[in-house]
């Protein structure tokens, strides 16, 4: 308590001698217990400690408190000491340069200021508002840092500044030239969110080890990743290349690539400024503002291959081709073969196709047009064939019935007699030409037929049937022997004419008389006479 609270005198009262004896009793305590206070007091006014103070109980000081000692020349120079006089205690120092704080046992802090900065872990001025360093500096500085300034021994990625969430499983770390996800968790992401429609932009080259997530992100220089790039799920344009109008996007079930102009595939080479330049490399394939594919090399759509054959005068299995059963050892597609195969004796292109297949052409609801047996070679063609050129028709073919509802062509019996062939039996062998009806709901056909033998029998037959078999007589219209003609004969211009080794007989109309002429050439004679109609009859010669 305060010697003017014990006395409880005011100012003119008398000082009596018992008051007198407490003051110099005061004096003296204060003197030699150097304000050694067991209770609670209250000093008003400055107080300087010169020496050590020491407190059991709570001190508080309302004003200001100024503890003035030696100046030290080490962070060992202590002036404020917390807790007991153990291990466990907090000491507080100063320098001339700066102050320090140490838990007993470890290595100072060290605190300092330069103006409105402060440092701390470090005896050099602070650069910054609050400037920290982790390990002693070396090498080059800046001498002034708007904010923080951290330094420190960091790694890349790792053991560097770290943010985490309390608990300690999240967080971010700043490691010498790396942002590190920083936590306890295993697997943690690492991200950059810009505000309502900014955007995150990356000045330079940008180098990812991770996988890369962005709502919308902006590299100005290069971009290098390591692991995955993860868009989100949001439809839109995730990628814009120079410009909105050159991009990659998403849209509903759809992944789109968008370009104001063309499209192209480079192989090698390097970038070129100039619009479909391969930059010295090459060109594999361009697809052009008009919609125009150009592919350097072979198109597989898939069992459909198009391109890949050489300009060498040479065979070539299908480069161009719809099926391929390479266990067979065959493919059906677009060949090319050498001169010495051409039917003309030139190198070109045809189809291959297996001999037990067919090839042809159908129009609408599959009415075949033409087709060729891959055997055989036998060719169906629908419609009328129209040929501007000389024709070559191959080649007659063997059939086991005349009368059948044959199409127009040539044919033989194969060497064998069939039903109501012709009724020459000089040779095995005869020759049918057929010449059918438009119509193919009836068997009307035109016959003319002979043996291969070398004589002038000739035949022929009307076949008139429904779409059955069907087998009339022949007509013989030549002979060598003698001729047996059914029903009246009609000349009607040009003269009859019968010749029987040197004698002649010749009937003739000339105006409206009849002449007949006879020759006998062994013996000169000739005898000529007409007759009129009228029972007259002239002798001519």
């Amino acid at each position: 308590m305060p010697l003017a609270d014990t006395l409880n005198r005011k100012p003119g009262d008398i000082l009596k001698s018992d008051d007198w004896n407490v003051i110099i009793k005061e004096i003296d305590r204060l003197e030699t217990a150097k304000i050694n206070r067991d209770g609670a007091d209250t000093l008003k006014g400055p107080l300087t400690i010169a020496e050590a103070l020491n407190a059991n109980s709570n001190v508080t000081i309302k004003g200001s408190l100024s503890i003035v000692v030696p100046q030290p020349q080490e962070p060992s120079g202590q002036i404020l000491v917390l807790g007991p006089t153990n291990a466990s205690n907090l000491r507080l120092g100063y320098h001339q340069d700066y102050s320090w704080i140490q838990s007993h046992g470890s290595k100072p802090l060290l605190i300092n200021r330069l103006g409105n900065n402060i440092g701390i872990g470090s005896t050099i001025n602070p650069v910054a508002r609050l400037d920290i360093a982790s390990a002693t500096r070396t090498g080059t500085h800046p001498t002034a840092v708007k904010g923080l300034y951290i330094t420190g021994d960091f790694n890349a990625d790792n053991d560097g500044v770290e943010f985490r969430h309390s608990n300690g499983t999240q967080g971010i770390g700043f490691g010498f030239n790396t942002i590190y996800a920083a936590g306890s968790e295993a697997n943690q992401d690492l991200g950059l969110k810009p505000k309502g429609t900014g955007e995150v932009k990356v000045a330079g080259s940008l180098s990812v080890s991770g996988i890369v997530k962005a709502q919308a992100l902006t590299v100005s220089g290069d971009l290098s990743v390591t692991g995955s790039v993860s868009f989100g799920s949001q439809v839109r344009q995730m990628l814009n290349l120079w410009s909105t109008n050159y991009g990659i996007g998403i849209q509903s079930s759809t992944q789109y690539f968008r370009s104001d102009a063309n499209f192209a595939w480079y192989k090698g080479g390097s970038h070129n400024d100039a619009e479909l330049n391969a930059g010295g490399g090459r060109s594999l394939m361009t697809l052009d503002r008009n919609g125009v594919l150009s592919v350097s090399g072979i198109v597989k759509i898939g069992s459909l291959q198009l391109g890949g054959f050489t300009s060498e005068d040479k065979d070539e299995w299908p480069n161009v081709f719809w099926s391929r059963d390479l266990n067979q050892n065959w493919d059906e597609g677009l060949i090319k073969h050498s001169s010495s195969r051409g039917v003309f004796k030139k190198a070109g292109f045809g189809i291959h196709l297996h001999q037990n297949r067919e090839f042809g052409f159908w129009s609408t609801g599959w009415n075949p047009l033409f087709a060729v047996d891959g055997d055989t070679g036998n060719t169906y063609i629908r419609g009328n064939l129209d040929l501007q050129g000389s024709a070559f028709l191959g080649y007659e073919s063997d059939i086991s019935n005349f009368g059948t509802p044959l199409k127009s062509g040539f044919y033989q019996n194969g060497g064998r007699e069939i039903p109501v062939d012709v009724p020459d039996t000089s040779h095995p062998w005869t020759h049918l030409i057929t010449a059918r009806h438009s119509n193919i709901n009836n068997n009307h056909q035109l016959q003319i037929a002979s043996t291969f033998t070398n004589n002038d029998r000739l035949f022929f037959r009307k076949v008139q049937a429904g779409l059955e078999t069907n087998n009339p007589g022949w007509n013989e219209v030549a002979t060598r022997g003698g001729n047996t003609f059914v029903g009246n004969q009609i000349i009607n211009v040009g003269n009859l004419t019968i010749t029987n080794n040197s004698n002649t007989f010749r009937i003739s109309v000339e105006g409206n008389r009849v002449v007949f002429y006879l020759s006998n050439a062994v013996h000169g004679t000739n005898k000529q006479i007409s007759w009129d109609g009228d029972n007259n009859w002239d002798q001519v010669s």
